[in-house]
């Protein structure tokens, strides 16, 4: 375990490292092709799908790739859902500022995610972006119903995040309570990611 990698999670909310290498990629690649025929329309999150047989493919598999690409980089956790993140050509898939659902006890434990291009991340198509140590600033309790204690400052909080670059493979290891969002995606190519979440055992 990199124990600097573990000091600079603390204390920004995130951490890059390599995660998936060509073999890998091309497996979640073709993975992706053979489900997705057609083409995706704005932002679609696997878990948004109604098909449960299709959700649990998606999680079978890319977390069996995971599991094995993560080992040495985490200790004593447990991967416990997978899918794929599609980011469509258009100002539809622009995705506001926001933090992630709670999903553990925060006051004692973080839930993280582990956010995975399978192409690199550029300015052009929707890059990540968060603001360093937000997961700090206050605690919340957060769900699809609840309403974000920062949706009336938008605007002022996306000037202050900062973009962060992937390699195709490259993971942000982020706290699902850091303040994030991704902007349109100008390309014309859907940009896809693995996104995993995981707890402590």
């Amino acid at each position: 375990v990199d124990l600097g990698l573990q000091e600079r999670f603390e204390r920004d909310g995130y951490v890059t490292a390599p995660l998936y290498g060509q073999q890998e990629l091309r497996a979640l690649s073709g993975l992706y092709s053979r489900l997705h025929r057609d083409p995706q329309q704005e932002f679609f999150p696997s878990t948004y799908s109604g098909n449960p047989e299709y959700r649990s493919i998606v999680d079978r598999e890319i977390r069996a790739i995971t599991e094995t690409a993560t080992e040495g980089l985490l200790y004593s956790t447990q991967l416990r859902y997978a899918s794929f993140i599609a980011k469509s050509p258009g100002p539809r898939g622009v995705v506001n500022v926001h933090q992630d659902m709670t999903l553990v006890d925060e006051s004692a434990f973080s839930g993280i995610n582990i956010w995975c291009p399978l192409e690199p991340t550029t300015q052009n198509n929707g890059a990540l972006q968060v603001i360093p140590g937000s997961h700090r600033w206050i605690e919340t309790y957060r769900g699809s119903t609840i309403r974000g204690i920062y949706d009336n400052l938008r605007s002022q909080i996306q000037a202050r995040t900062m973009p962060v670059y992937l390699a195709a493979g490259e993971a942000m290891i982020f706290d699902q309570s850091i303040i994030h969002y991704s902007p349109q995606n100008f390309t014309a190519r859907t940009r896809v990611v693995t996104n995993v979440f995981f707890t402590r055992r």
